[in-house]
């Protein structure tokens, strides 16, 4: 009867001593607390133009129109850009068969041609000053007018001009091109190339291409408008690339880039998504002008971005949303 009377007594002292340990145990462990921030669903998007701007020729998407990278959205009207291009490739091509023939040296048949010419010019210089001493024989003798003679004279002339003209491309055939010319030669071709891959280039800004895929969401052109250069005329919006956009106070700073988060959207009300913290600022934002108090401190936020969103096909850029963290309180 003794034993019974004192397992009694254990009993409910046990069962104190447990709820004892219980609470202290409850009390002295971390606590899981709920941080929740408005965030707004953003995409990846890309503002896009040309570089030379000019005026609208065609416009071949609307808005809301899903395009491929590539594509050609916009394209202006090339003025002289083509003449420019086509009169450029033709200095490059004279320009390469310049340096080609400096490099190459002359061939044997134009060797001889020029030998040949040189001959002949030799040849009729002898004609034209036995033509002159005779006309000057008979100019002495009155036997012809002075007009005469000097229509002799200037034959003369123009026959020793070709001699020596002819003579100093032979020279220049035996002689062969000096490197100075070659090398000035080859500096042409290249700024000739240049020229014609700027002017390429040019004519292919005349075509407006999506930089990648997605959705054209903001375009207001027409035929005939001008456009500026390297100013944007329309907006690519990539639906694959959905992101949200919230920002966490200085006191609840405990998340990393990494952490799991839950989404509800006001579109959605029934629905929770799943995310990721992808990115968190280093510097705060919305910084109070004079910050005296704890209070002032945790009014401080940092940007963040969520991605991995699941599903995401539901969602679209400017949908309200809130965006819950899990967080730790430190004891």
């Amino acid at each position: 009867m003794a034993n019974t009377s004192t397992t009694r007594l254990l009993i409910p002292l046990l069962i104190l001593v447990a709820l004892v340990l219980g609470i202290v145990a409850l009390w002295s462990s971390p606590q899981i607390e709920l941080l929740t921030t408005s965030g707004v669903v953003e995409a990846d998007e890309a503002r896009v133009g040309s570089l030379i701007g000019g005026r609208v020729a065609n416009v071949l998407v609307q808005e809301g129109a899903e395009v491929q990278q590539g594509d050609i959205l916009v394209s202006l009207e090339p003025f002289n850009l083509l003449e420019r291009q086509e009169q450029a490739a033709a200095q490059l091509r004279a320009a390469e068969a310049e340096f080609t023939l400096l490099e190459e040296g002359f061939r044997s048949e134009e060797v001889e041609a020029a030998q040949a010419r040189y001959e002949r010019a030799r040849a009729a210089l002898t004609l034209a000053e036995s033509e002159l001493s005779r006309a000057q024989s008979l100019r002495q003798k009155q036997a012809i007018s002075q007009k005469e003679l000097d229509i002799a004279l200037e034959r003369r002339n123009s026959a020793e001009a070709s001699v020596k003209e002819s003579r100093a491309v032979v020279e220049q055939f035996e002689e062969g091109f000096r490197k100075q010319e070659i090398i000035r030669a080859h500096a042409l071709v290249e700024a000739r190339s240049a020229e014609l891959q700027s002017i390429k280039k040019e004519t292919e800004e005349l075509n407006i291409r999506a930089p990648m895929g997605g959705y054209v969401h903001a375009i207001d052109l027409v035929e005939g408008d001008l456009i500026a250069a390297k100013a944007p005329v329309m907006t690519i919006i990539d639906l694959s690339r959905i992101w949200i956009r919230t920002y966490v106070p200085e006191n609840n700073l405990s998340h990393r880039v990494g952490d799991a988060v839950q989404i509800q959207c006001d579109s959605y009300p029934e629905k929770t998504f799943s995310g990721e913290i992808s990115f968190l600022s280093s510097e705060a934002e919305f910084t109070p002008s004079n910050i005296q108090t704890v209070e002032d401190r945790s009014k401080q936020v940092y940007r963040a971005k969520i991605r991995k969103l699941t599903p995401e096909k539901l969602l679209r850029p400017g949908m309200f949303c809130d965006v819950t963290f899990k967080s730790q309180a430190v004891q």
